[in-house]
């Protein structure tokens, strides 16, 4: 299971530093340890990738998940 669409925004910043970084595919793939085979159609925008993925290329493109802060609602 992918992530929602929640997690779109987290895929953008991916997308963002990727074409930043000067990297191929290859070489995400293997610099994060994530298969070719499933880097490539997340790139190409064909895939939603699971948390875990995200959290692979994450780390190798240097950004930080965090826990999303939840808004608190006032009567």
């Amino acid at each position: 299971m992918g992530m929602n669409r929640k997690g779109s925004r987290m895929i953008d910043l991916i997308l963002e530093r990727f074409h930043e970084s000067g990297l191929n595919i290859k070489q995400l793939a293997d610099r994060s340890g994530v298969p070719y085979g499933a880097v490539h159609p997340i790139i190409a925008g064909k895939r939603d990738p699971q948390l875990s993925t995200v959290e692979k290329l994450s780390r190798v493109l240097g950004l930080e998940l965090r826990p999303a802060r939840r808004h608190s609602r006032k009567a």
